[in-house]
């Protein structure tokens, strides 16, 4: 295997590009376009992981992308607080918080966010 990613379809991917650059410093490696300027594929850098955005094909008002099951779990090691804090603070805009940035039994530093794409994200420290 080459490599596993992480795989986003959302209304609005340029948005959603931009927000994930915020919140997780992720650097930009590749972005193709449709000729009507929709995003395609897009692959962004999460420290070291591949998260690849594409906005949904729903041009027959129905779109080949289904559910909404999953959560990303962002794993990272202690001293990562600050990275945690900061993805806390730009996924909480227009997002839905379903564990408040704290402590729990395996992390002390970690929440559980839905974002204004609907992406549910679980980030925490070891």
């Amino acid at each position: 295997m080459k490599r596993v990613m992480l795989q986003i379809y959302v209304n609005d991917a340029a948005s959603a590009i931009k927000l994930y650059e915020k919140a997780f410093d992720a650097k930009l490696m590749e972005i193709h376009h449709t000729p009507e300027g929709k995003v395609y594929h897009s692959e962004l850098d999460v420290d070291g992981q591949v998260l690849a955005v594409a906005d949904r094909d729903s041009s027959d008002g129905e779109s080949d992308i289904t559910g909404n099951i999953m959560q990303f779990c962002l794993h990272f090691e202690k001293g990562n607080e600050a990275f945690v804090q900061r993805a806390y603070d730009a996924l909480c805009e227009n997002g839905t918080v379903r564990v408040p940035l704290g402590s729990c039994d395996y992390s002390s530093c970690m929440t559980d966010i839905v974002d204004c794409f609907g992406v549910r994200w679980c980030i925490f420290t070891a």
